[in-house]
């Protein structure tokens, strides 16, 4: 998890320095109050259960990254670009182990209207 939390901050730096330095630990501290919550509000059979079936799921997904466990490649943007200047971004690059114990978190192709995602 460390090491997709540098590879994520590495590309947030080369990007833009300002926005990096204060959004991130915005996000840390968003993502840990989350699975604190999770944590007290449910049980931990429910929790296991909803990864199962989010982790088979995402398993077969073609953007799942199992070297870094993570919905896409960090840094990974389409070749597409919609907007001039604005990279069409590849997955949502939440890691999956974390992602996926999360009632409340949704999955990046079923937001975007793709088959295949979570329900």
């Amino acid at each position: 998890m460390i090491k997709v939390a540098l590879k994520t901050f590495r590309v947030w730096w080369s990007q833009d320095r300002r926005h990096a330095i204060t959004v991130l630990p915005f996000q840390f501290a968003v993502v840990l109050v989350t699975v604190a919550w999770v944590w007290i509000t449910t049980t931990k059979r429910q929790r296991n259960q909803l990864f199962a079936e989010r982790h088979a799921i995402c398993e077969v997904c073609p953007m799942y990254n199992p070297q870094d466990d993570t919905c896409g490649t960090i840094g990974h943007f389409a070749d597409l670009e919609l907007v001039p200047g604005t990279p069409i971004q590849i997955g949502c690059w939440c890691k999956i182990s974390v992602a996926a114990r999360i009632p409340d978190k949704t999955c990046w192709k079923t937001d975007r209207g793709l088959a295949g995602g979570w329900p």
